[in-house]
């Protein structure tokens, strides 16, 4: 049997998982910055799925909570080496390379939170001695459990009194959606875990990451200020991570160079030509159900008399 299982895992290993993080606050805290700088009245014009999904689903709600994040420290500047420098005293390496018009910029944001808990923890091994770990005791922890996901849910709390959730996944999502799937997964377990027992404490590996994230689906976000449109024309990050029996480290650095548009002649689009059975509806902010909905098919498509 394990001869056939060998062989089996010969011919059909299993996918290589590997670590992937999202921080979205360094991204926002550029385009706070970006708006400052362009004037802009705070819209952004998206032109790809993960590009609407971060305006629509995050910045256009956090929009406030960003700008108040103690943790988080940015930057604007007409010269580039003026942005580079920042991001490199504070140990980032992405750098922004050389901006291409007169009136361009480059904005930077950098966002660093430590995390100790409450109660420190021991240090241990996991996977029979192979990897160094931490253990922390039931009295900084609280379980859950999710049908979201198979394995249960540990909440540790911390001095500042932020909450670090883990739990174990198999296949946290496509790495290709940059990010986007673990926040889906995130929203799902969230919404639906229940508090358990049954368990004392818990045991997990200390981690050391350090990663240039690929954000490059933000480039051609665009703004508009009073002299015309802004548009990102490069986007980089940079995310820290480590954890240990003291706490844990969260450090991101985001920068981005934005180009001014008017310079190009402008670049047609395509009209959305609703010519098949449709959907409508009415929605109003403050209420949790559209005004009106309606499904219009071409027996109903005719000029009324009047309004």
């Amino acid at each position: 049997m394990k001869k056939l299982q060998s062989l089996a895992r010969s011919l059909f290993p299993t996918a290589i998982l590997k670590s992937q993080s999202i921080c979205l606050a360094p991204i926002g805290g550029c385009l706070l910055k970006a708006e400052d700088m362009a004037e802009s009245d705070g819209s952004w014009f998206t032109s790809n799925a993960q590009q609407q999904y971060f305006i629509n689903r995050y910045y256009d709600r956090a929009r406030e909570a960003i700008r108040d994040l103690p943790e988080l420290e940015s930057i604007a500047s007409t010269d580039v080496e003026v942005v580079n420098k920042f991001l490199a005293d504070r140990g980032f390496q992405i750098e922004l390379a050389p901006l291409d018009g007169p009136h361009d910029f480059a904005v930077a944001s950098v966002f660093k939170l430590l995390l100790e808990w409450s109660r420190p923890g021991t240090k241990t091994t996991v996977c029979d001695g192979k990897y160094p770990a931490v253990r922390i005791g039931r009295r900084s922890l609280s379980f859950q459990s999710s049908p979201a996901t198979k394995n249960p849910i540990v909440s540790i709390s911390t001095k500042n009194g932020d909450i670090v959730h883990m739990t174990v996944v198999k296949n946290p999502g496509d790495p290709k959606a940059k990010g986007f799937d673990l926040l889906d997964l995130v929203e799902r377990i969230e919404s639906s875990s229940k508090a358990i027992g049954g368990l004392d404490g818990v045991i997990f590996p200390m981690i050391e990451y350090n990663e240039m994230i690929d954000i490059g689906w933000a480039v051609d976000l665009e703004t508009e200020g009073p002299s015309g449109p802004w548009i990102v024309a490069q986007a980089l990050q940079q995310t820290k991570f480590r954890m240990n029996e003291i706490g844990a480290k969260v450090e991101s650095a985001v920068a981005m160079s934005m180009r001014f548009g008017s310079c190009a002649a402008p670049v047609s689009k395509p009209d959305l030509i609703i010519d098949e059975p449709f959907l409508l509806w009415v929605t109003r902010e403050g209420l949790f159900h559209p005004l009106f909905v309606g499904y219009f098919v071409e027996t109903n498509w005719k000029k009324p008399q009047q309004l």
